[in-house]
């Protein structure tokens, strides 16, 4: 094997350590905090702000341009780290608490999430509309950063941030070479 091609493997195997760590920490935080009542966690669960948006997805990504699942021109170490933070971005909040205390932290959290979401969900409408190609159709791959690093302000999990940024990363590189090869 070529250096070349040991690189894109080093740095899969960086992004997949750092997701597992994440995933640790996620996990031993929540295995703190089973002291809490199970109807205060299910009230409380991480998982909630996100199915507005997780709905959003499963409705319209149906009707994209199939170049948004075209993966051909995306190296399999970036569908790797992408399909790897994409269950931690997702699964993660199950064991995640939002704070009931609204310091700053969390009303930061609250603002990134709101702000950055309503802008994700904007962003949805060029590629829906317009069929054709064009930077543009990057919203949807770059903007999840936002409302999900809110998640994690809101839920006072650094690992889950840091988690999701590896996501996010790996999630803007495949929507910009995944563009890049339509455009030429």
């Amino acid at each position: 094997m070529s250096v070349n091609g040991a690189v894109p493997l080093v740095l899969a195997g960086i992004a997949a350590l750092v997701i597992g760590s994440a995933a640790i920490a996620v996990i031993r935080a929540a295995v703190v905090g089973a002291r809490v009542p199970l109807c205060v966690r299910a009230r409380r669960n991480g998982l909630w702000p996100l199915m507005p948006i997780l709905a959003w997805n499963l409705a319209l990504a149906p009707h994209l341009s199939p170049v948004f699942s075209d993966n051909h021109a995306i190296p399999t170490t970036v569908l790797f780290v992408e399909a790897i933070g994409r269950v931690f971005t997702f699964g993660a909040p199950l064991a995640l608490l939002l704070e009931p205390e609204r310091g700053p932290a969390w009303r930061w959290g609250l603002g990134l999430f709101v702000v950055g979401g309503a802008a994700y969900l904007a962003a949805w409408v060029p590629p829906l509309l317009d069929l054709t190609p064009s930077w543009l159709w990057l919203g949807p791959y770059l903007l999840p950063a936002s409302w999900l690093v809110g998640l994690g302000l809101m839920t006072r999990s650094r690992a889950y941030i840091v988690g999701v940024v590896v996501f996010a990363v790996a999630h803007g590189i495949h929507g910009v070479l995944a563009l890049q090869a339509v455009l030429g």
